[in-house]
Parts: structure tokens; C-alpha cells; sequence
């Protein structure tokens, strides 16, 4: 019996899930969700006492279609979560219900509550069963759970003070599906921390509900990410400056990275960074001006203000320090970036420019010329 348990302990959550449903004979599957059956997809989650996932998705849209193999996926091995499709082209009323604006996009609801989120974190198997695993569990934990890479964690002492655990479980139980909350021994003194893989950074702003849930969301997400991915960086624009380090993977430049890296503790509160993919992610990178000849370089990225401030082989924690003092002008996206754009095509394309400008003289002299009246001749008896 010993060596059985040995060689079935290891194996994963999601695998337990699928061995147990093949050998049952039963294989849980995405459901089409349209409105008529809508009341009874979620009555059917709430007898099984599950939680529900819903895709609205369009027909033609590819990122919808590569999602369904992730979305199939995961309802077979978690069967803790009811899974159902809507066709949000089709069923506009529902979607819009939803709120849904665009396609794909993930709604969710825990076991036993009526209110649907948006789900904003990563499409893809590990973080859809991530998902899953805290909404099975406890909101707050009694050990930060530091097996999953890269983990971040908000842990309060298991001495903490009435008032400091009163706001902080309240805000475990609201933000539990997003973030990790432990009320652990790593911890000694009263306050809120966070716990990474960087070290343990407490909170110093007031104990309110609102205020640290803010300051949880903003601080959710490593402070250095390698790679920096779309859904991490949208995390972490949504609330501080990107430094993006834009690499070619092909010729990575380590030292820059690692004095990027350096830098960011001490500047916490505004900026978080990573290692943005300048091949993959090149189409993006050309918006800054860059492209494959400039790289490596170091962005500053400020995503709600639609600017940015491009390094020019300072050292990198001085050109950081001020971009954050105001000491240098960001340059825009958008149509205050216009005249930026305009000078960085001249200044790459003059050619094009000049035979640009001399073809449209030409149309413009030949319209005016063709468009002369002819002159009147004298009249011939």
C-alpha cells in the first residue's frame, strides 16, 4: 500500500480529477449556455456546489477559438467549476448584461454567491486551475503557499491585532479569487505584508477596507517578471510605470536586466518592471521607436497616460530616478505623440520623404494647371 501511495501522491490536483472521471466514465465538458437555459446552467452549478466560469466569445474571433482547447481542458480535470460558452454575437442582451465589451471574455461567480467578476488573469491551463484552487479554499491560509512560481502573498501575524485582522480577512474574502492571503508565522509584528520571492514589504498606509484593497490589487504581481507577459503587464500598468527591458532573446543582455532589477525595491510604490520580448512583441516595440537594431534598451512605460520615456545609455538607476522627479519629458503615444512620430519617420525615412513631398507638388501643379480655364480667342467673322 506504501509503495501505491508513493507513486500516486506526486501526481497533480488535475490529474487526480481526470483518472477519477475516466475511470467513473464521466468527462465534464464546456456547455453551449444560451438564455433560455441560463437560470438552470446556474441552479444546476449551485446543487453541485460549483463554481461557475462563463465564456462569451464571438464566432469569428481567433483568440476565442484558441482558448477553447484551454477552456475544454480545464472543465475535464476540475470539476469543481461549471464551465459554459455563450455566443455573445448572438445572445447581445445576455452578453450585455455582462457588461462584455469585447471577445473573449471570462465572468465568474464562487460556490454560493450570486455576483459574477471579470476574470483578468491569464488564459491558460495553470491559471485557470490557480483560479480554482482559491475559491475550493479558506480565504485566508495558515501558510504561504510558496510552491508557486513566481508566488506573491499577503500575510498578516497570527498575533495580530483584532482591528488589523478584521480589515485584512475582509479583504481576503473579497479579493481571494486574485491574490493569496496567509495568516502565517513569517510574519512577527502587527500590520499587513507582503511576502515575494524580493522579500517582505509591509504596509504603511491606514487600515481601511478600501484603502488596502487598493494597495493589495496595485501590489499583486512581482515586482521583476521575467518574461513580462501581456496579462502581467497590464497588472502592472493598471496602477504603477512599466520598466520594460526589451531584449532580443537571441542576444540577451543580462547586466542591464539585473541592474533594472536592482533598482526597483526602493521605488516600489511606482514602478515594477521586467523582461519584455523585443522579436516577439517587435510590431509593439516599433511604437516606441524601436526596433530590432536599438535593442537592448530600457522603457519606462506610463499605460493610463499614454507616454513613455526611452532611455539614452544613462545608467539605468539614474535615468529611472528622473523619470520619476519630472527631470526628463516623456514622449506620447496617440495624437499629442503625433509630431514625435513625424520627426522619428523623417529622421529614418528622409527618401521617402523628399519623394513623398516631390510627387505631391507635381499633382498639386498639374491639378492647378488643368484646372485653368482656357482663354477666350477672338471672334473670326
Amino acid at each position: 500500500a506504501e509503495g501505491v501511495r508513493g507513486v500516486l501522491l506526486p501526481l497533480e490536483s488535475g490529474m487526480w480529477w481526470a483518472l477519477l472521471l475516466v475511470l467513473g466514465g464521466a468527462w465534464a465538458a464546456v456547455e453551449t449556455v444560451e438564455p433560455k437555459g441560463y437560470e438552470a446552467f446556474l441552479a444546476a452549478a449551485a446543487e453541485e456546489e460549483q463554481w461557475v466560469l462563463l465564456d462569451f466569445f464571438a464566432p469569428w474571433c481567433g483568440h476565442c477559438k484558441r482558448l477553447n482547447p484551454v477552456l475544454d481542458t480545464f472543465a475535464a480535470v476540475r470539476p469543481t467549476a461549471r464551465v459554459g460558452k455563450v455566443d455573445a454575437t448572438k445572445h447581445k442582451a445576455l452578453a450585455k448584461e455582462h457588461g462584455v465589451s469585447g471577445y473573449p471574455s471570462l465572468r465568474f461567480r464562487a460556490a454560493g454567491e450570486a455576483k459574477f467578476r471579470d476574470y483578468k488573469g491569464a488564459r491558460d491551463a495553470q491559471a485557470l486551475e490557480r483560479l480554482d484552487d482559491r475559491l475550493r479554499s479558506p480565504a485566508v491560509q495558515t501558510a504561504i503557499d510558496v510552491s508557486v512560481d513566481p508566488y506573491v502573498a499577503f500575510a498578516v501575524a497570527p498575533t495580530a491585532a483584532p482591528e488589523t485582522w478584521e480589515v485584512f480577512e475582509a479583504v481576503a474574502i473579497d479579493r481571494r479569487h486574485e491574490a493569496s492571503f496567509a495568516r502565517s508565522a513569517s510574519v512577527a509584528d502587527d500590520g499587513v505584508y507582503l511576502v515575494d520571492g524580493d522579500g517582505t514589504y509591509r504596509y504603511e498606509g491606514e487600515l481601511e477596507f478600501s484603502r488596502l484593497k487598493k494597495w493589495v490589487k496595485k501590489h499583486n504581481v512581482r515586482l521583476w517578471n521575467d518574461p513580462l507577459g501581456p496579462s502581467t503587464f497590464r497588472k502592472v500598468g493598471d496602477s504603477r510605470l512599466v520598466a520594460a527591458v526589451v531584449l532580443d532573446p537571441d542576444a540577451p543582455n543580462t547586466t542591464l536586466a539585473a541592474e533594472v532589477a536592482a533598482a526597483l525595491p526602493g521605488l516600489r510604490e511606482r514602478l515594477a518592471g521586467g523582461v519584455l520580448d523585443g522579436v516577439r512583441w517587435s510590431d509593439y516595440v516599433a511604437t516606441f521607436g524601436v526596433d530590432a537594431s536599438g535593442l537592448p534598451c530600457l522603457i519606462v512605460i506610463d499605460l493610463p497616460g499614454d507616454k513613455f520615456w526611452l532611455n539614452d545609455h544613462a545608467a539605468p538607476a539614474a535615468f529611472l530616478a528622473a523619470v520619476l522627479d519630472g527631470r526628463l519629458s516623456p514622449k506620447y503615444h496617440g495624437i499629442r505623440g503625433f509630431p514625435d512620430r513625424a520627426l522619428r519617420f523623417y529622421a529614418t525615412h528622409r527618401l521617402q520623404v523628399f519623394a513623398g513631398l516631390l510627387a505631391l507638388l507635381l499633382l498639386v501643379s498639374l491639378t492647378i494647371y488643368f484646372s485653368k480655364p482656357p482663354p477666350d480667342h477672338p471672334k473670326t467673322d
